[in-house]
């Protein structure tokens, strides 16, 4: 017997909008497995949004760029990432890899 009604899910990812969030992070070589062990240890493990943790591989830049991306419906999320992961993160690069390691982040729509 089919159900009564059928909700197409991908129609409704379709209607909502929907934001990707990525945080980058460019480091020298020689910092680069000290932050990104302490992105594992403490971004990726304590956040309690879906993160995804990529590496770029044909980086345009000397030494490695990593990106911390995640989907959410609305721009007072990305806010609440900010306040919980961006601003320890950008406060410890700051404070412990100046000139050696950098961060910056960019809102997309999906269309």
């Amino acid at each position: 017997m089919q159900p009564y009604f059928y909700i197409n899910y991908s129609l409704v990812w379709y209607i909502c909008n929907m934001y990707l969030y990525n945080v980058s992070i460019i480091t020298e070589d020689s910092v680069n497995a000290t932050v990104v062990e302490w992105l594992k240890a403490e971004i990726l493990s304590q956040s309690t949004f879906n993160t995804k943790f990529l590496e770029l591989l044909d980086s345009p830049h000397e030494g490695h760029t990593h990106c911390i991306q995640i989907i959410v419906e609305n721009e007072s999320e990305i806010e609440l990432f900010n306040e919980k992961h961006l601003i320890p993160l950008q406060e410890y690069i700051a404070s412990s890899f100046h000139g050696r390691a950098f961060v910056f982040n960019s809102v997309m729509k999906y269309l």
